[in-house]
């Protein structure tokens, strides 16, 4: 007998036991999305100033997580993949402690995700809100820690959602309708999951927006899910 190589193999396994017991521990595996923000984020709502007085303001950015379950539900029929849902879609209908006007949707809050200033939240806080690079002291940000059940990771009804509050002009200070960045299925994707996010004037929305920077093809939908 090879000891050596009967002692690594012993160890191969020990760890690869290891490492399924602590996926069984949270029946979860974890993805980060790697946010890239330009020096200043969130202007539109000082759209009224000269441009060089534009700062923007702090920007709330929810992650939600939307597995074929749920979408079973009649409420829930606006986070499909693919519909096109927007920020201000997601702010108008968002889950809110303790139910409220607008709770249309109907999801856990083990499944959303927030870098925000609030101080109370429906989900789990990741940290502080953007304020742009410029603020911020880096172009980078993450938001580390996003559950996610590895047996629906490839379903074609899996997908996790990147929603910023960009707001507009005042007087109504508005969620504005800037497209989501959609992950679907999150899969396909490597778990760190890119999005930009930034300012360009030629664009709706007084010029803000979210793009998805990851690219698609490490992974592949599975039949029938």
């Amino acid at each position: 007998m090879n000891v050596t190589s009967e002692t690594y193999k012993t160890r191969l396994l020990k760890v690869f036991a290891a490492g399924l017991a602590a996926l069984g521990a949270t029946g979860c595996t974890s993805r980060t999305i790697v946010i890239t923000q330009d020096d200043r984020i969130n202007t539109g709502v000082h759209i009224g100033r000269p441009a060089e007085q534009r700062t923007g303001d702090p920007l709330e950015v929810t992650v939600v997580c939307v597995y074929p379950e749920d979408l079973e539900r009649d409420e829930n029929e606006g986070l499909k993949p693919g519909v096109g849902i927007t920020c201000k879609d997601w702010y108008d209908n968002r889950p809110l402690r303790g139910g409220g006007e607008g709770a249309n949707f109907r999801l856990p809050p083990e499944q959303i995700y927030l870098r925000t200033y609030a101080a109370e939240v429906y989900g789990i806080r990741r940290g502080p809100a953007l304020n742009g690079a410029i603020e911020d002291g880096r172009t980078q940000i993450e938001i580390t820690g996003i559950k996610f059940r590895p047996t629906k990771l490839y379903s074609r009804k899996s997908v996790i959602y990147v929603f910023p509050k960009f707001i507009g002009p005042p007087p109504d200070y508005e969620v504005l309708p800037v497209r989501a960045a959609e992950f679907n299925p999150p899969g396909a994707y490597t778990s760190k999951l890119g999005v930009k996010i930034g300012v360009d004037e030629g664009r709706d929305n007084h010029g803000q927006y979210i793009d998805r920077t990851s690219k698609r093809g490490l992974g592949r939908s599975r039949k029938g899910e």
